[in-house]
């Protein structure tokens, strides 16, 4: 894991994609298939998967934000001693 899911762009945008679609897709199943919605595959399309599209388009500005912030905040505390 230590190698693997280092913090870095591509880890964060591999796990926002898969997190995303695992979580569209079980939505999707649980309140639109299940329930005999009709164009369930329209919907997804439409509605579902474009969501998956958005989240992970603004992945890397949310990274480097969130990125920075950390480093502020390590920073912060490495200068304050007991």
């Amino acid at each position: 894991i230590t190698y693997y899911l280092r913090n870095n762009i591509v880890t964060a945008f591999v796990l926002c994609l898969i997190s995303s679609v695992l979580c569209n897709t079980l939505y999707w199943l649980c309140f639109i298939v299940f329930r005999g919605i009709d164009s369930a595959g329209y919907i997804y399309l439409r509605y579902y998967l474009l969501s998956v599209v958005c989240t992970v388009v603004f992945t890397p500005l949310y990274y480097h934000i969130i990125r920075k912030l950390s480093e502020r905040i390590k920073n912060e505390h490495r200068t304050f001693t007991f």
